[in-house]
């Protein structure tokens, strides 16, 4: 029940000793292309979006926590959840402003960390830099479990090694200078 958005019908499962939220293509209209392709989890996405809570609906499941002080448990150990089921552990200072329930958007992202996120993870990988790819092994081992994208699964060479298959984004060494070149001719 990570995501506030979709709280008690958030779809998670576990990949990379991680857990992962993939169940975000149900808010696309429904004959999006996306929803019938299995490339992204096996599956093709079927279900409609749900309704989002309201700040009321929010704030009625936040009046059913304790009051929580911040601080470390006595004991040194992690706090317990309460009995009712609920996504929030404590209550936002944010909801004691006035407005705060009638506002459509209450969590945000800051634009220019998700333009730096954005190039780190999509310019990482294009460029080959070592360590900036989120195609690791654990990964490849996830697709292979999943039964999905077989063309990325591991190869096994003659002599009994394995490698990891070229995506269909790597660059050739000319490619990735012509890239370069290409920016710094725009900046």
């Amino acid at each position: 029940m990570a995501c506030p958005v979709c709280n008690h019908q958030t779809h998670s499962m576990k990949l990379c000793s991680k857990i992962c939220y993939m169940g975000h293509r149900h808010y696309l209209p429904r004959g999006h292309r996306w929803r019938k392709s299995k490339l992204f989890d096996g599956k093709s996405e079927h279900k409609l979006a749900h309704s989002q809570l309201s700040g009321h609906e929010i704030l009625k499941q936040l009046d059913q926590l304790q009051d929580i002080v911040p601080s470390k448990h006595m004991n040194n150990r992690k706090r317990k959840r309460t009995s009712a089921k609920l996504n929030w552990t404590k209550k936002s200072i944010f909801f004691e402003l006035p407005y705060w329930n009638d506002l459509l958007l209450r969590h945000n992202l800051d634009v220019m960390h998700v333009e730096k996120n954005i190039c780190k993870n999509i310019l990482g990988p294009i460029l080959g830099v070592h360590g900036k790819s989120k195609d690791t092994i654990k990964a490849i081992l996830d697709l292979e479990d999943m039964n999905i994208r077989k063309e990325l699964h591991l190869k096994m060479r003659e002599d009994g090694s394995y490698f990891v298959p070229p995506t269909c984004y790597t660059m050739s060494k000319k490619e990735k200078q012509d890239f370069c070149e290409f920016l710094k001719s725009v900046m």
